[in-house]
């Protein structure tokens, strides 16, 4: 893996593989929704939208005519600390598949017409979202833990903030957050490293701009209730946990393995199997720039919900007073070190791993580095975390169906 960083402070990533036909090429900002005042919540989602509408040089049709007969694969997605944009394609079609999508970025056309259209898009995709029981249980409860954070804003925006933003404030937010130290475009596969140099003529028109400083976020425990005509009741349970930047993540993602990541595990085996509580149950950990969450949920009938409830806290009890055992955590390790050696056979993975670093930590980790991490994991570390991460008085808590009221729920979590 090899880094060139350009004047304005734009950073090139790319690594070479001789023996495949394919290549990903992307670019990946270090914007999201946590960078959005509350007034623009949602415009970095509005953008990545915006910029598959055409540029200065092709229509909308043309620019999807365009990719298409590239014969790849192309896309985008906003998350809370970035963005991205990126194609898939054969080694041959490198140089036309990212230059499609450097003027994607630098040369979008942001049409008046495409902005109102858009909106509309994006109305019916937040709708879409309400209509996810187990979005709303989940992304709902995420949001709802940061009051007075713009982490608690949704990546989508709302209807009243998408009403706010147009053309002009959508070029605004490009040009300071498209810049410099906060854009990596990284490549991995087969090209001709000839090419780079042009890469780099293309980004090097980027303005310069310094990265972002992230204010924490203050994580405050709450409890989110939605009325849903659901067949069952969806509960999610979160908990605060540890940012990208602690080490303590990974005993987190195994401890979340454990416990909820699979048919073996913990969750799975006493709700679904043994008790035929539900038909879903897992755990998550999620790590950010600065915090972190760890979070549960299941989806049970409204008659089981506070035997699903009980049994989803013994659970956590037990691994707090008597760990876990050694198979339990060999079986964890296996899993996780298999996805990450697994990810490695995906250019796309590859592309993503090392932008992602990059931009979060100013380096990439040699793949083994990571898995080394893990390895060196003991039951004592695993436990730690649990006892360190389950707190009563720090736990959220959301269900959405045919719910009780809040102090129903709190006797339920035995408070």
């Amino acid at each position: 893996m090899e880094k060139i960083t350009l004047p304005n402070g734009v950073r090139l990533v790319y690594e070479k593989t001789d023996f495949i036909r394919s290549m990903t090429f992307g670019i990946w900002v270090g914007t999201g929704s946590r960078f959005e005042e509350k007034k623009e919540s949602g415009i970095s989602h509005f953008i990545e939208h915006m910029l598959f509408k055409g540029t200065k040089h092709h229509s909308c049709a043309a620019l999807s005519e365009a990719f298409d007969a590239l014969g790849g694969q192309s896309n985008a997605y906003t998350t809370k600390e970035l963005t991205a944009f990126y194609v898939k394609a054969l080694d041959s079609k490198m140089l036309e598949a990212a230059g499609l999508i450097t003027e994607m970025v630098m040369e979008p056309l942001m049409a008046e017409s495409d902005v109102q259209s858009e909106r509309g898009v994006i109305l019916e995709e937040i709708g879409m979202y309400e209509d996810d029981p187990e979005d709303l249980a989940i992304e709902k409860l995420n949001e709802a833990v940061y009051p007075r954070s713009p982490l608690g804003m949704p990546i989508l925006g709302t209807k009243k903030s998408l009403t706010g933003i147009g053309r002009e404030e959508m070029l605004g937010y490009l040009h300071k957050h498209y810049s410099g130290e906060n854009v990596v475009a990284a490549i991995s596969g087969n090209f001709d490293e000839k090419n780079l140099q042009v890469l780099c003529d293309l980004l090097s028109t980027l303005p310069i701009g310094k990265r972002e400083v992230v204010e924490p976020g203050i994580y405050v425990p709450t409890i989110y209730l939605k009325k849903k005509k659901y067949e069952q009741n969806h509960l999610g349970f979160l908990y605060p946990a540890y940012s990208v930047k602690d080490d303590r993540k990974y005993a987190a993602a195994v401890l979340s393995t454990i416990l909820g990541g699979g048919a073996s595990s913990r969750l799975f085996q006493r709700m679904r199997d043994k008790e035929g509580l539900c038909y879903s149950v897992y755990s998550y950990s999620a790590s950010s720039l600065a915090e972190g969450l760890f979070g549960m949920y299941t989806a049970t009938g409204k008659e089981t919900e506070e035997k699903a409830i009980g049994a989803m806290l013994e659970e956590i009890e037990k691994i707090k007073q008597d760990g876990v055992s050694e198979e339990e955590l060999f079986r964890a390790k296996e899993k996780i070190k298999t996805n990450i050696l697994l990810g490695l056979e995906s250019t796309g993975s590859r592309a993503s791993m090392m932008a992602r670093n990059e931009l979060f930590f100013g380096r990439i980790p040699d793949y083994q580095e990571i898995v080394d991490a893990y390895e060196c994991l003991t039951r004592e570390d695993i436990q730690n975390a649990a006892c360190d991460i389950f707190k009563s008085d720090v736990l959220s808590f959301s269900a959405v169906g045919r719910i009780e009221k809040e102090e129903t729920y709190n006797r339920m979590l035995g408070r």
